[in-house]
């Protein structure tokens, strides 16, 4: 069984080398990091990303208030 270690830096290398748009958010929903791909589709930097929050770059807004977010995430059932 791989550490978790060996299991982070594969993810990191898949993250980074993925022809997938990807992104990881952090629990306030402000981008922590985004691939090549993301940036490619969306066509900003990462500098002008990384820190803002995610429905920024959504038209209309967020989909769900702040303490709806935080009550999908605690509900231990949402994923997006």
């Amino acid at each position: 069984m791989a550490e978790r270690g060996e299991w982070s830096g594969l993810f990191a290398a898949a993250f980074r080398q993925s022809r997938n748009a990807m992104a990881l958010l952090d629990g306030e929903r402000c981008f922590v990091d985004v691939n090549g791909a993301y940036l490619t589709l969306l066509g900003y930097r990462r500098r002008e990303l990384i820190g803002q929050p995610v429905f920024r770059f959504v038209v209309g807004g967020p989909l769900a208030s702040r303490a709806e977010w935080r009550s999908m995430l605690n509900s231990g059932q949402f994923n997006g």
